[in-house]
């Protein structure tokens, strides 16, 4: 306690401002002081850190490995401090908010229904924009063009806050009167006979090197008749030929998909094994002192916890 008394809080929001601007100038514009306070600023956070911390490049100031270690902790203690100084009761029933959030479309049908109708009831006034994920969505992340994303890949960087939320459960699914809809267990050759379509999915579904090899020493050829990040396009096509199509578990007891589809486990293959990522609720660092979205992140993590209450919504 002795130690802490010495450190002057502004240190580290300034370091907290170095580490995001990467330049002393930024810096101090952004804490309404001169540049060479800022400078002298540093000098002083490099006493208490006796480290360099930075070091000038053409291209800017760039972090020592510890600075770069102190980045996470550093937001996540300075975060804390605001809500204990700062923060007060959270009224969602007041709030008035747009926010958008990225997901695959199987993942959206899940949540998204319940999710709008719960906050048309708590937090009328809160309005969210959703769409299918893309290769880029954490750039679209750090942009402030997305607010959330929930995805199956997790990021490793310090930029961004990652929340554990289900397993996906991937099944194959097929209309109810399809030539397969009799067995009760897939097998590869039955599987792999019938034509598929596939959901896009961002950084995966172009590079399952393992599948292909698999099929590939078998001679067996995969026929991918429709790549789409469109469920209702796949639906559709799977709905008037003998296609088959491989989606989350969690669409198999909505009522649009329950009385038109079966689905059926998939193949005891390997690499479907592993087939069963969680599910991630990843945001910003930039939104972790926002009320409106830690409370919203709790609402979508708490549904998809309890997945009988979203069921319920027909």
């Amino acid at each position: 306690m002795h130690q802490l008394s010495r450190i002057d809080l502004n240190l580290l929001v300034s370091l907290k401002l170095l580490l995001e601007e990467r330049s002393v100038s930024k810096a101090a514009e952004k804490a309404f002081v001169s540049q060479p306070a800022m400078s002298k600023t540093l000098q002083r956070l490099r006493d208490l850190f006796e480290d360099e911390l930075f070091t000038r490049t053409g291209k800017g100031l760039v972090p020592t490995p510890l600075a770069e270690d102190l980045e996470f902790p550093l937001n996540d203690v300075l975060d804390k401090v605001g809500r204990l100084v700062y923060e007060t009761d959270f009224d969602p029933s007041s709030v008035e908010a747009r926010i958008s959030i990225a997901s695959t479309e199987s993942i959206a049908s899940f949540y998204i229904p319940s999710l709008v109708l719960d906050l048309q009831k708590v937090a009328p006034r809160l309005s969210l924009r959703t769409r299918n994920i893309t290769d880029d969505h954490l750039d679209e992340l750090r942009h402030g063009e997305l607010d959330f994303s929930i995805y199956v890949r997790e990021t490793q960087s310090p930029e961004f806050l990652v929340h554990e939320l289900s397993p996906i459960g991937a099944v194959c699914y097929m209309r109810r009167d399809h030539p397969l809809s009799k067995v009760d267990y897939l097998q590869e050759d039955e599987f792999f006979r019938y034509p598929q379509v596939q959901l896009y999915l961002p950084h995966i579904t172009d590079r399952n090197v393992e599948l292909d090899t698999y099929l590939k020493e078998r001679g067996i050829k995969r026929n991918t008749i429709l790549v789409t990040s469109q469920l209702m396009t796949a639906m559709e096509v799977a709905l008037r030929s003998d296609t088959v199509f491989v989606a989350s578990a969690l669409l198999k007891d909505k009522p649009l998909v329950a009385a038109r589809f079966i689905s059926k486990a998939l193949p005891r293959l390997p690499m479907f094994r592993n087939l069963d990522p969680r599910l991630l609720l990843i945001q910003h660092k930039r939104t972790m002192s926002s009320p409106v979205h830690n409370w919203l992140r709790e609402q979508i993590v708490y549904m998809f916890e309890h997945p009988e209450i979203v069921s319920q919504v027909k």
